[in-house]
């Protein structure tokens, strides 16, 4: 079933398994129910947080809970642009935190 030329382990035998008898399963369903599969084609959604920053620095004296709220904020952001790769916005959050916490 398998080339020799490379080992396969039980375990990833037993996967292979699992994944084509789950195959025939879904395969049957689909026939039963007269379903026909189709790709989905979707775009890597922007779900950014607006930033607050204008309003945390621009009422004069900054608190610390604001500080932290802005903080939490940032990195949120942060995951948010690497969940959506996007590398560099979330390098300029990084490099952003970064500046605030050497400020603290």
């Amino acid at each position: 079933m398998y080339s020799h030329d490379k080992k396969i382990s039980s375990a990833m035998e037993d996967a292979i398994y699992e994944t084509n008898r789950r195959r025939e399963i879904q395969h049957a369903y689909n026939l039963k129910h007269e379903i026909t599969p189709k790709t989905v084609y979707s775009s890597i959604k922007e779900i950014g947080i607006p930033k607050k920053k204008t309003e945390i620095f621009s009422e004069g004296e900054t608190t610390r809970e604001k500080l932290e709220t802005y903080i939490k904020r940032l990195e949120l952001e942060m995951d948010v642009a690497a969940a959506n790769l996007d590398f560099e916005k979330a390098a300029e959050l990084r490099d952003e935190l970064l500046s605030i916490r050497k400020k603290k």
